[in-house]
């Protein structure tokens, strides 16, 4: 599918319920949750601005969650972002103002924020293309894998060779705050030095 912004848009009047499921893959490929919904396709943000995204008033109930080697006892984990999870996506010309995204714990519902980003909390898949997408302006704070564009990024091999998710151009002017792991532009990747590819950001 793709998708293209015709317009400014202002969402801060409601929770916000991230594009693909809060879900994400391990690190050696397999699915926390086959099942679950993630974006795959085209979104053009055609130089348009969207506005207020939060996390405020967010139910957690519908949403996949997981845990791992760091999750704290008792708690569960799950990404949050415009889009919660991409997997072979490409993201473009987007702007993001006045982000207003609290995950450091949410003692109520017992889950911390892993994988959290504006444009996309987890990235995944064979490869994902983030260009030209800015967040002008607000605060994320995360558990774990916080950061201004992408919270994480899992990317797998082909033929033993790592298939590189490319950001360019992108910067972050948002406040990002993490109990572990932060970032302006990515939180974490597992593939350190040829697995990700960041160009012309700031």
């Amino acid at each position: 599918m793709t998708v293209r912004l015709m317009a400014d848009i202002d969402i801060s009047s409601r929770a916000w319920t991230p594009i693909g499921a809060a879900y994400r893959e391990n690190q050696d490929g397999t699915a926390l949750d086959k099942n679950a919904f993630v974006f795959q396709g085209v979104f053009d943000g055609n130089n348009k601005t969207i506005s207020g995204l939060t996390n405020t008033g967010f139910r957690i109930s519908p949403m996949y969650k997981g845990t791992n080697g760091t999750t704290p006892k008792d708690y569960a984990e799950y990404v949050f972002g415009l889009f919660g999870s991409v997997i072979n996506a490409e993201i473009k010309n987007l702007n993001m103002a006045k982000v207003n995204i609290d995950l450091v714990c949410d003692s109520e519902n017992k889950v911390l924020g892993d994988s959290v980003g504006a444009i996309a909390g987890f990235a995944g898949g064979d490869s994902c293309t983030i260009t030209n997408c800015h967040v002008l302006s607000g605060k994320i704070n995360g558990f774990d894998a916080t950061a201004g564009i992408i919270g994480r990024v899992h990317t797998k091999t082909a033929e033993g060779k790592p298939v590189v998710t490319v950001i360019s151009n992108c910067s972050n002017a948002a406040t990002v705050t993490s109990s572990r792991r932060a970032a302006g532009i990515l939180g974490y990747t597992n593939h350190v030095s040829n697995g990700v590819s960041i160009k012309n950001c700031e």
